[in-house]
């Protein structure tokens, strides 16, 4: 009886859906960007529209990583619209997701950290990072989407493009070689899609596995859902005031004169 009622309660959390992946004549591609300032969103546009250019025989669908799981609600709902998604974003303050994607990255961390789950099984992916190598926590958050997407049950069809702001030739993060790089094998891949059954091109920590932990100079907080921790700072203002910064919050600091404008 008690056997029974854990396979219940697995099953009532993580369904699985097999994607169509190769057995479509047209893959269906979500592509999904998360973005503070609009450079991935841009960047990805671009990307995008040269594929069609280039006589893409794939349906692209572009969207906020919120708007994404507002519209399918959970992974299982997107496994059942799509064959691979496609996934780029940035880290943002202290290595966290950007404000609209951070939805979509939640549901992912919950169903890697649930044994046996992988609501996303049958489907694939590729993950494309920006950033800047002057913070420590640079790729922090395309790192962990692309781990979490391979344990939710995806196949990895490119290898990770990891793009730098701090690019030490100063070219823009869209003009680079791996950009050109990523946008050429994922195209390739889904102009002739394999099996999700096929093997992960690489594993998901090439090309760099290093994943920062930026969490410790910081109290925590605990995530309803998870049994990790998130950053959460406490500021006092001349010991009088306080302010409270939690993760996806923006906080602007300015000068006294400033205060009362």
């Amino acid at each position: 009886l008690v056997l029974s009622t854990v396979v219940l309660a697995a099953a009532s959390t993580c369904r699985f859906t097999m994607g169509k992946g190769a057995r479509n004549k047209e893959p269906r591609v979500l592509v999904i960007y998360g973005s503070e300032s609009g450079t991935t969103r841009r960047n990805i546009t671009r990307i995008v529209a040269k594929w069609e250019e280039q006589g893409a025989t794939f349906k692209s669908t572009v969207m906020k990583g919120n708007e994404a799981m507002q519209k399918y609600v959970t992974l299982d709902g997107i496994a059942k619209e799509y064959d691979v998604v496609l996934v780029t974003t940035c880290s943002y303050g202290a290595g966290e997701p950007p404000a609209n994607i951070t939805m979509l990255f939640e549901e992912l961390m919950n169903n890697a950290d649930t044994l046996g789950c992988e609501p996303l099984k049958g489907m694939q992916h590729a993950v494309l990072g920006l950033g800047s190598s002057f913070y420590e926590t640079f790729q922090n958050c395309p790192r962990m989407h692309d781990k979490f997407l391979e344990e939710c049950g995806s196949r990895r069809l490119a290898m990770r493009g990891e793009l730098d702001d701090n690019h030490p030739e100063l070219l823009k993060q869209g003009d680079q070689p791996e950009c050109k790089r990523w946008a050429d094998d994922v195209f390739a891949a889904l102009q002739n899609l394999p099996s999700a059954d096929t093997p992960p091109v690489c594993t998901w920590d090439k090309p760099q596995g290093r994943i920062t932990d930026s969490m410790s100079p910081y109290s925590t907080i605990p995530n309803s859902k998870s049994d990790r921790l998130f950053p959460y700072v406490f500021c006092a203002y001349a010991g009088a005031m306080a302010l409270a910064y939690a993760m996806g919050n923006h906080m602007e600091v300015l000068p006294p004169w400033m205060m009362w404008v």
